[in-house]
């Protein structure tokens, strides 16, 4: 909890309504050479500045991947998953909880650039979200919708291979833009989001 203010008035031009850390797992097993299996767990939480609680969060969940080359400059990514995932809000004592199943697309191809001695591609990606039961965030003070489809459409650049840099791994940055049922905003990643 930040008590002074105006430290966060200085990092955010609009009133901050509430600050998020869920830091997480996941394990890869590839089961051939184009389908890979990851399950993932997310534990953390969210304080509400307006109402001056904090809200446990957790996630778990399975995700599977395809990877498709096609020829020797592109390849064609489908990625599926389920996630259940679930809040506890300390002060009210009220529980939410809610399965998403997600699936997308995502094509990348190489520029003919090298970096760090391996090649640059690009891509386009489309990530699709079906919140079940509906996510009902009307309670909350960020606005007054309930979320049942999500639509994120984004583009990326990466190296072909990852390449390690002062002790951290670095293969693909993404950016994406997230619609759906009255909900919008930006997404910021490291990988396609499935």
């Amino acid at each position: 909890q930040v008590d002074d203010d105006t430290i966060l008035e200085t990092i955010f031009e609009e009133e901050l309504v509430t600050l998020s850390a869920l830091p997480g797992f996941e394990a890869q097993f590839s089961l051939d050479e184009i389908w890979t299996l990851k399950p993932f767990g997310k534990l953390g939480g969210t304080y509400d500045f307006t109402r001056d609680e904090f809200i446990a969060l957790g996630v778990v969940g399975l995700r599977t991947r395809a990877t498709w080359p096609l020829g020797n400059r592109s390849q064609f990514i489908w990625g599926g998953g389920m996630q259940l995932a679930g809040e506890y809000q300390l002060e009210t004592d009220v529980s939410h909880g809610f399965t998403v199943f997600e699936t997308g697309v995502d094509y990348r191809t190489d520029t003919g650039f090298e970096v760090l001695e391996t090649r640059v591609n690009v891509g386009v990606y489309y990530h699709f979200q079906h919140y079940t039961p509906v996510w009902d965030i009307s309670e909350t003070p960020i606005r007054d919708s309930e979320i049942e489809d999500l639509h994120e459409i984004g583009v990326s650049v990466g190296l072909r291979k990852p390449r390690e840099v002062f002790g951290f791994t670095v293969e693909r940055l993404r950016i994406g833009y997230k619609d759906g049922n009255g909900f919008e905003g930006w997404t910021f990643g490291t990988d396609f989001p499935i």
